[in-house]
């Protein structure tokens, strides 16, 4: 009798604790129709999770001399077992390369930032320095030198992630941020309790052209994350990248992370852990993401972002095993759309997409889900 009524009391709790999770969702849901179809497009794409890019190559026309520059990872081999990755430019009129750095952090990537909106975009990149440390650093051209200069630099102990690291204009004053977005924990109450997060880090450049650093903590809403894995050996299994949305007024992220869900088990009436993909959706009004809103909790992993509807602002697409979602931001209003099935669902957009794509699920029929309204 005793356990009966200690789960009774679970299962009430639970549903209160759900009910109030769906209450402080403050998105909208999102008009969708749902029809089976026999056939599909002729052309269209797959979509599938996305792939680990490298980011050690990048062209620019960094003298503005009309010809493109290469801007290069290179590693030069001391060794059979070691390697140490330099940073170069390779002039695109044919006078060389110029070695900008020797100390390149594991993984490196090469960001090209117009950091100050003069039109002329700065090299930047992550250096590892004799303590230890991880440094941002940013390089330009200096024309009366005919050469690459160090700008600036500033300490970035951030974990920065190849592909949750991206250079966007929060401010949208022609000035560039770089942010980077990652899965870690934080210590509270003097070290006593530690809570996994999703932490955001911006980097800029103030009027004197030295670096601000300003980060964030997001937590799930009743909800543990999980550290989401920054290095490529650990996301052999699965990919986990965050997406970008821009609108003509707001910028959104959307932020991979696995989360903890208590299911119940009617057949040994009890609880067990299990563990789902879901997806931040964050609300980026400024370059201080002290400011953002944490706005939405989408099931699924984010897997693409592209413009179902035509109206230049990309939707967001997020699934994984046993739901599927879209998210479309418009007119200042955040929808969501949800469909569960068996099985991770595949999905095609179409080449033309006018507001539709189509959902299969496991042993079942090919679906044509159309967008509703705008």
């Amino acid at each position: 009798m005793r356990r009966m009524a200690l789960s009774l009391v679970i299962i009430t709790a639970m549903m209160l604790v759900l009910i109030l999770w769906n209450k402080m969702r403050p998105t909208q849901p999102l008009p969708i129709s749902c029809k089976k179809v026999d056939s599909l497009p002729t052309t269209g794409e797959f979509v599938s999770e996305p792939s680990w890019q490298s980011r050690r190559l990048v062209f620019a026309d960094l003298d503005r001399d009309g010809l493109r520059d290469k801007v290069v990872v290179d590693e030069k081999y001391l060794s059979p077992f070691a390697a140490k990755a330099l940073l170069r430019v390779y002039w695109g009129n044919g006078r060389g390369r110029e070695t900008l750095s020797t100390n390149l952090r594991q993984e490196p990537i090469v960001l090209l930032a117009d950091l100050d909106g003069d039109g002329q975009k700065e090299v930047t990149s992550f250096v590892d320095t004799p303590k230890h440390n991880l440094e941002l650093v940013a390089w330009k051209f200096d024309r009366q030198r005919k050469g690459m200069v160090q700008v600036s630099k500033i300490v970035a102990n951030a974990p920065f992630s190849v592909d949750q690291t991206i250079v966007v204009d929060l401010g949208r004053d022609g000035r560039e941020e770089i942010v980077t977005l990652d899965g870690g924990v934080r210590q509270t109450l003097k070290g006593f309790l530690v809570r996994e997060v999703a932490m955001a880090w911006v980097f800029g450049w103030d009027e004197q052209k030295n670096w601000w650093r300003k980060e964030a903590y997001f937590q799930s809403k009743g909800q543990i994350i999980a550290p989401i894995p920054t290095s490529p050996v650990a996301r052999m299994a699965t990919n986990l990248v965050m997406m970008h949305l821009r609108t003509p007024h707001t910028d959104f992220f959307a932020i991979p992370v696995e989360v903890e869900k208590p299911r119940w088990l009617w057949e040994h009436s009890d609880f067990y852990l299990d563990w789902q993909y879901f997806t931040l959706l964050l609300q980026a009004d400024s370059p201080d993401p002290n400011s953002w809103r944490l706005i939405a909790e989408v099931e699924g992993k984010p897997m693409k972002v592209a413009d179902l509807d035509g109206d230049n602002i990309a939707e967001l697409i997020a699934f994984d095993d046993g739901s599927f979602s879209i998210v479309r931001v418009s007119r200042g209003k955040v929808e969501v759309a949800t469909l569960r099935g068996e099985g991770t669902p595949e999905v095609l957009i179409p080449n033309q997409p006018n507001g539709q794509l189509f959902v299969k699920w496991e042993r079942s029929q090919w679906q044509q889900v159309s967008l509703v309204g705008k």
